[in-house]
């Protein structure tokens, strides 16, 4: 019965991946290269779990290609999901040779694979016997490192989404400028999906191998769930398919700016900060400023990085956390926390809360309670 229901949850997943693998591919708006990568992933997935499906239902023999294809394309996730983020936060992203490298190691499998295929059917039978008993060492051996292949490039693409997150906090004073969340949530449940793949596959060289239908019900299940949350999140978000992030951020490399010219401007920037309250826009950016002093976003970030040792995010929150300070404060202002909140520039509940307590160690109602004990 246990078995009756994964086959039934992996044909739903498989249409799914096979559904949405369509949508992309033949979805024209926003970035290609970005559809075309993720449109090729769900695919290679969909095919991969076909494979399954039809192991488990005895039917293999019957389309034996597939056995060469979903071996291969283990190599292949990896490039996919690595180009899918590189060419979203990346405005110079562009697919040519550089990015057809990826995909050699995919070929050189699918090439010997289908070499060892046309030697015989007794090989293709030999083979799947053998991973099917995991009684030999190089085959467990090959599959951790197929398996292996691919983490790499998550790993890789996670310290590229991570320098994004860093250099938008260069550009922009406004949490929600930079929600990467969706690609958050990509790389985590993929990641989380190829361990639990990579343990499953691994179990049967083992003496765990009876417990194999634990892993199989757990696979089976977070793929079901990673596929119905993607197309719940593009139902609320249909953007996170038709168009990409913004582009990288640019730091201050090259900026011409001596010594003095810095302090001279840092003193004046802090001070229009300051005076003309331009923290409370919600929306501004460095751009704003660059255009306000005279100077290239390039300088106006060298300015903040290296006289005040911060970002852009923080150096302008920190002007919208004292001024909330101040009016937490004050006793006869007659503003709500969330009034105070709009009043200072945050435009998002959470990343108030979020930012006020990382600078305070308190909540806003918790500094205002603690500044007026009356009031309580």
């Amino acid at each position: 019965m246990q078995l009756d229901w994964n086959i039934a949850l992996l044909l739903v997943v498989t249409f799914q991946f096979f559904f949405i693998a369509v949508f992309l591919l033949t979805t024209n708006p926003g970035k290609k290269e970005s559809n075309l990568f993720l449109g090729i992933f769900f695919l290679a997935l969909g095919i991969n779990i076909g494979d399954m499906l039809l192991q488990m239902t005895n039917n293999l023999g019957n389309f034996q290609l597939f056995f060469l294809l979903d071996d291969a394309l283990l190599l292949l996730f990896g490039p996919l999901i690595y180009g899918y983020v590189r060419s979203n936060i990346q405005q110079e992203f562009k697919l040519g040779p550089r990015e057809i490298v990826h995909v050699v190691p995919f070929l050189i499998a699918l090439a010997v694979l289908f070499l060892i295929f046309t030697k015989g059917s007794s090989s293709y039978e030999e083979v799947q016997k053998t991973i099917t008993l995991g009684s030999s060492n190089r085959v467990l051996l090959g599959t951790i490192i197929l398996y292996l292949h691919p983490l790499i490039y998550f790993w890789q693409s996670k310290k590229v989404l991570d320098q994004y997150k860093m250099s938008l906090k260069e550009s922009y004073s406004n949490a929600s400028k930079i929600d990467v969340k969706w690609f958050d949530f990509i790389l985590l449940s993929i990641a989380a999906i190829w361990v639990l793949g990579m343990l499953h596959s691994i179990i049967p060289f083992t003496p765990l191998r009876k417990y194999l239908f634990i892993t199989l019900f757990l696979f089976v299940v977070l793929l079901f769930a990673f596929i119905n949350s993607v197309l719940f999140r593009v139902l609320k978000r249909p953007q996170l398919f038709l168009q990409g992030a913004d582009g990288w951020a640019k730091k201050y490399a090259g900026s011409n700016l001596s010594e003095d010219k810095r302090v001279e401007y840092a003193e004046v920037l802090a001070r229009r900060m300051e005076e003309d309250s331009l923290y409370t826009n919600p929306d501004l950016n460095i751009g704003d400023l660059a255009t306000l002093m005279d100077l290239s976003s390039k300088e106006i970030s060298q300015i903040i990085n290296q006289t005040f040792d911060q970002h852009f995010f923080d150096f302008v929150n920190s002007y919208r956390i004292d001024a909330c300070k101040r009016l937490l404060s004050d006793t006869d202002s007659g503003l709500t926390v969330q009034e105070i909140m709009y009043e200072v520039g945050f435009s998002s509940k959470s990343s108030f809360n979020t930012i006020f307590k990382k600078r305070t160690g308190l909540t806003p109602t918790e500094f205002r309670n603690q500044q007026n004990p009356a009031k309580k």
